[in-house]
Formats: C-alpha cells, structure tokens, sequence
C-alpha cells in the first residue's frame, strides 16, 4: 500500500490538523513547493528522524512514507510542530550519544533496538513525562494517528471509512458482513 501526500492531507483534515477549506490550499502549496526545502520550523534532520520513526513503527506493507510523514509533520498546526520540535532534538541527542550517529543513520533492525531500549514500547504517552514518554506521546502515537486517519492506513486495521472521511456512496450500499 502506498501512501502519498494527498493521503497525508486526508489525515490531517481528518485529524483536524487544518481545515477543510486548507486542503485545496495544502495542496497546491505543496505541489508548488515539491522541489524546494520546507518552509516549515523542521530541519532536514528533524524530518528524517521522523521518517525514521515511521519507518520502523508502520507496518512493512506501507511504502510511500518519506513523502507522507513530511506532509503530515509539516502540516500540523505550529502548535502542534512546536511541541514537537524539543522532543525530535532530545530524542536526536540521546541516540548520537549511543550510537554516535543520527537516528536516520542506523538500519532499520538497530533503529527498532535503539527504540526498545529507550523502552518507548513500554511507556504509557506522556505529553510531559520523561523522554521515552513524550517520544511516545510526541512521535509514535502522532505518526501512528495520522496514518491510521487516512483512509488508505485505516483499511490496514479494517475501519473502511475513518471519522471525518464520508466514504462515498458504495459502501453505505454494501451489505454488512454478517459472517461472524
């Protein structure tokens, strides 16, 4: 399954990242701006960090996720991107002074072991809790959310159509499956 930048847009209206009147003006932004450097307050390093993230936490049949998670990440509300600009840094800074490289840098399998071992996937989300927690709250579960918001990750976990997403006509003419 591969995702795409509009799918990203769809996860952010849905998500309520912007508005639905933004995603026309999302859109044509981001295609007017495809080859330049975001505009955003990411650094290049930054943003692959978090394709990092997202490579390692979404399911292997997903493809398409560097060009996704730069148009989720940057288009959140700055808000939302100021929140998660610190954490991006200090999880950064953690790992360099493990594995004395960027977090980008690592194979995907030491990218999973350096995650484990920071103990993400033990700790409950917290926006303001210890480093492995905001990771959690900051990263994993905004990266997990905006995938499982666009209809395309939603299917993935069998939601055909996700809150906020009207699905079309179809499928309110399809029968439920009554096979359980």
């Amino acid at each position: 399954m591969e995702l795409t930048r509009r799918d990203a847009l769809y996860a952010l209206v849905m998500g309520g990242g912007i508005g639905v009147s933004g995603v026309a003006y999302a859109d044509r932004k981001a295609a007017e701006n495809e080859g330049i450097e975001n505009e955003s307050g990411f650094s290049t390093d930054q943003l692959q960090t978090v394709v990092a993230i997202a490579e390692v936490v979404y399911p292997t049949e997903v493809t398409g996720i560097a060009a996704f998670v730069k148009q989720y990440v940057t288009g959140l509300r700055p808000e939302k991107q100021a929140s998660l600009i610190p954490v991006i840094d200090a999880f950064s800074a953690h790992v360099r002074e493990i594995h004395d490289r960027p977090f980008w840098e690592l194979s995907i399998s030491d990218r999973q072991v350096a995650l484990q071992e920071l103990g993400v996937d033990r700790m409950s989300p917290d926006p303001t809790g210890t480093l492995p927690e905001r990771v959690r709250y900051h990263l994993i579960n905004q990266l997990l959310y905006g995938l499982f918001t666009a209809p395309k990750g939603s299917k993935l976990v069998g939601i055909e159509n996700p809150v906020g997403y009207p699905g079309g006509y179809q499928s309110y003419q399809t029968a439920p499956d009554v096979t359980e």
